[in-house]
């Protein structure tokens, strides 16, 4: 796409459609900056995220076990 833009401003206008520029233009704008979204970062926090929730898991169920065997003794 940014070579299409690229070719956009070489060539010019009369060579391009004048609504492909545009159209090419307010995509590049509305794409998000690479540096704000790793994919790294994003399966590093979801492996943390679940983490925790095992976690959370595992120690509700030792607090009902612990309850269950309150009861019974």
């Amino acid at each position: 796409m940014r070579s299409h833009l690229r070719a956009c401003k070489r060539i010019g206008r009369e060579q391009y459609s004048r609504s492909l520029c545009d159209i090419l233009r307010l995509r590049e704008r509305s794409l998000p900056d690479a540096r704000w979204f790793q994919p790294v970062t994003v399966s590093t926090g979801a492996l943390s995220l679940m983490t925790i929730g095992l976690g959370g898991l595992l120690l509700a169920l030792a607090v009902f076990q612990l309850r269950e065997y309150r009861h019974l003794t």
